[in-house]
C-alpha cells in the first residue's frame, strides 16, 4: 500500500512540474489590445482596488465602504512592454491555482485579455496559486504593482 501511495505521489509532483515546465501561450510580442486587470479584495468588501491597463488608458480605483475614489492615467509603451515580458515570462497563463472551501478570504485576481483570450488567475476567496507557481505569481504581482504605485505617485505630484 505504502509503494502505490509512493507512485501517486511521484507521478503527481512529475505532472505538476510538467505543466509547469510547458511553454507559455501568450504571444511573444505584445498584442496591440492586451488588457489586464487587477483586483484586490478585503475580506469582508470593506476595501478593495482595482487597476484597469490597456495602451490607450488606464484606471486606477479604491474603494473604502460606500467611498470610491478614482482616476485615469495613461501608460508608456515601454513600461506596458516591461509589464507585458514580466507576464510572458512568468508564463502567466500556466500559473496553476486550486479552488478550497473558503469563501470570505481577501486576496489578488489578474486578468490579461487579448484577442479573444482571456486568462484569469486568482489568490483569493476560494482560489489558491499553487506553491509550484508562486515564484511567477508574485513576479507578476510586483510588476503590476510597479505601475500602480508609479500612477498613484504621479498623481500625488500633479
Amino acid at each position: 500500500m505504502k509503494v502505490i501511495y509512493l507512485i501517486m505521489i511521484l507521478f503527481y509532483m512529475f505532472l505538476n512540474t510538467a505543466c509547469n515546465l510547458l511553454p507559455t501561450r501568450l504571444p511573444e510580442k505584445r498584442p496591440a489590445d492586451l488588457r489586464v486587470s487587477y483586483s484586490y479584495m478585503s475580506g469582508r468588501g470593506l476595501y478593495g482596488e482595482y487597476l484597469r491597463i490597456t495602451s490607450k488608458k488606464c484606471t486606477y480605483e479604491k474603494r473604502y465602504k460606500s467611498i470610491t475614489t478614482s482616476f485615469d492615467f495613461i501608460i508608456t509603451e515601454k513600461n506596458l512592454d516591461t509589464l507585458y515580458r514580466k507576464l510572458y515570462e512568468n508564463a502567466f497563463d500556466r500559473i496553476g491555482t486550486y479552488k478550497r472551501m473558503i469563501y470570505d478570504r481577501s486576496g489578488v485576481s489578474v486578468s490579461v485579455t487579448f484577442n479573444k483570450n482571456n486568462f484569469r488567475k486568482s489568490n483569493s476567496a476560494s482560489f489558491g496559486v499553487r506553491v509550484t507557481s508562486m515564484k511567477n505569481w508574485n513576479a507578476v504581482l510586483h510588476a503590476i504593482s510597479k505601475v500602480k504605485n508609479d500612477a498613484i505617485k504621479a498623481k500625488e505630484v500633479s
